[in-house]
């Protein structure tokens, strides 16, 4: 479980022989071996990331590297598609983080930008991203029609955002999962069908993904087995709470949701899993 002062997290399975790739807002990245962190309760605080990497902005994401296996199965054509909150998309190839024990760079932001999602994506993989907006608007984006830059590229503009719009996030498309999720941070939650969520080009108008309220926003959208999968939502300061989603009536993409989840004031949803 990897922390920081701020209030995203990450909670990740994994063993002493592997690496984490950690991915900071400022888009500077590095690998850490799982073994150099100590051994803990689950009620233990825990260390400071900041002991092993000088973040600049605040984490964007944990992620466990793919293994030697899975490397060679894939041609070592594993990249990292990264998404930035205004609009910016690219991929790298993830053998340009091969073997870094400092901070570098994984992007070039331009002035008041700042990264906002980062994720293992498989060169010529069939895959879909959902990009998606403060204000309940998203594209659906094919990742091969995302172009491969190096790591200092600041990558191209997918998404037309207008006055006071920004990225919240990005998500992969599961194959197998026929659904999506949405929560707001009020506590507002659907479901729809992915099938009226077409893909889409650079540069298309974004959709509208669900209608808010005012002083709401879209918090997380993400591909979900509508019968099956339970939502695991974790909160500032309390203790996380499972939702299972069986419960939730089909909605239209335009819909507004409904409230499932009480988020008072001073409370905030901090991050979600499925």
């Amino acid at each position: 479980k990897v922390g920081t002062k701020s209030d995203n997290f990450s909670i990740t399975q994994i063993n002493n022989r592997e690496d984490l790739l950690v991915i900071d807002s400022s888009g500077m990245g590095i690998r850490i071996p799982v073994s150099s962190f100590p051994d803990m309760n689950v009620e233990d605080t825990g260390v400071e990331l900041s002991r092993y990497f000088k973040c600049t902005g605040r984490v964007i994401t944990v992620m466990k590297l793919p293994s030697p296996k899975m490397l060679k199965e894939k041609n070592n054509n594993v990249c990292i598609t990264l998404v930035t909150k205004l609009g910016y998309i690219k991929r790298v190839k993830l053998s340009e983080f091969k073997g870094i024990s400092e901070p570098r760079p994984s992007i070039t932001l331009t002035d008041g930008d700042e990264l906002v999602s980062a994720m293992f994506t498989v060169e010529d993989e069939e895959r879909d991203i959902i990009v998606f907006t403060n204000l309940g608007r998203g594209i659906r984006l094919s990742v091969n029609d995302i172009r491969i830059y190096g790591k200092t590229a600041k990558g191209l503009n997918y998404i037309s955002l207008c006055e006071d719009e920004y990225v919240i996030n990005a998500n992969l498309i599961e194959v197998n999962r026929k659904t999506l999720f949405y929560l707001t941070t009020s506590g507002r939650v659907k479901i729809t069908q992915e099938k009226y969520f077409p893909r889409m080009e650079r540069k298309d108008e974004p959709l509208q993904l669900i209608t808010l309220e005012k002083n709401d926003s879209l918090f997380y959208v993400a591909s979900v087995n509508h019968k099956k999968d339970i939502v695991r939502v974790y909160f500032k300061t309390r203790e996380p709470e499972d939702y299972k989603l069986d419960s939730l009536e089909m909605s239209m993409r335009k819909s507004r949701g409904e409230k499932l989840i009480k988020v008072p004031r001073g409370e905030a949803i901090i991050s979600v899993k499925v």
